[in-house]
């Protein structure tokens, strides 16, 4: 736990000043892209075991 804290704090500093939104902007499509990702493979498997 102590060391996901530090790694938060960390970010946290990194994302001080102009590059804050830059970070949080590419975090977020990340994110949602890996999200995204995620529900695809999923959906296509759901598929592939209702198919077959």
């Amino acid at each position: 736990m102590p060391r996901r804290q530090g790694l938060r704090a960390l970010l946290h500093r990194a994302g001080d000043g102009r590059s804050r939104s830059v970070f949080h902007r590419l975090g977020w499509f990340l994110l949602l892209w890996l999200g995204g990702v995620a529900a695809v493979s999923a959906v296509a498997m759901l598929i592939r075991t209702v198919l077959l």
